[in-house]
């Protein structure tokens, strides 16, 4: 919907760098009233591995 909220994630090793784009899983239900909210979990959406010596990287 283009109004969504997320974080990144890093890790690294020697060899590869992760990238990871979490954000609110499908259990959520925002409302006005917060006591009438449904807390749900994260989801990742996107995940990739990037080589450090430079070649093509993949998704996870």
């Amino acid at each position: 919907t283009g109004d969504e909220y997320g974080f990144m994630s890093f890790s690294a090793s020697k060899e590869w760098l992760n990238l990871q784009y979490h954000t609110a899983d499908n259990k959520w239900n925002f409302t006005e009233n917060i006591a009438d909210m449904k807390i749900g979990g994260v989801e990742t959406k996107h995940c990739w591995y990037i080589p450090l010596d430079g070649s093509e990287g993949k998704a996870c």
